[in-house]
């Protein structure tokens, strides 16, 4: 077993968020609603993750996706990439979400103001419940995870009942 470098305050919480295959390990810490985000590699290297307030996942490329806290007090979806933080698109002014999961290929899921969405690494953004068939009684809530075929689990309310869902969009 291996302990982390401490990155933290000694009284700040720590948590390791996700792992991806080759060791890059991402972790958040903070004191009540203060939280930092880092990404430790398997040489000891630890960076500070600037921005980001709660990472969530870390890919090969160790492109890390998280919410941020921003101007408004509201978190953000953001993806930190080649050493920047980058906002992603949200749904106006207003929205609040975040960047839950991340394939090898890039594509990232998370959610804004109650939808589900999908943002394409060639930079689309989709709301996923645009690919659904109408009329279904389905509202695509929360995209929780994503993997290399491209599939999408989450959750959403089915005629008013929260249910998972498993989604391949085209």
């Amino acid at each position: 077993m291996s302990i982390l470098p401490r990155a933290c305050h000694n009284d700040w919480f720590a948590a390791a968020r996700d792992i991806s295959d080759s060791g890059a390990i991402i972790a958040t810490c903070g004191m009540d609603v203060i939280s930092h985000a880092y990404l430790y590699s398997l040489e000891g290297d630890v960076v500070w993750l600037a921005g980001m307030s709660m990472a969530n996942a870390v890919n090969e490329a160790a492109t890390v996706v998280a919410g941020t806290i921003g101007e408004t007090g509201r978190t953000s979806p953001a993806a930190w990439r080649n050493g920047a933080l980058q906002q992603l698109p949200g749904l106006g002014v207003h929205s609040f979400g975040a960047a839950m999961d991340l394939n090898e290929h890039g594509d990232i899921v998370g959610y804004v103001s109650g939808h589900a969405l999908l943002w394409r690494r060639d930079g689309r953004v989709m709301d996923l419940n645009q690919h659904i068939p109408s009329g279904t009684g389905w509202s695509l809530l929360f995209a929780a995870g994503i993997n290399d075929a491209g599939q999408i689990a989450g959750f959403g309310r089915l005629k008013g009942v929260e249910r998972a869902f498993l989604l391949t969009p085209e």
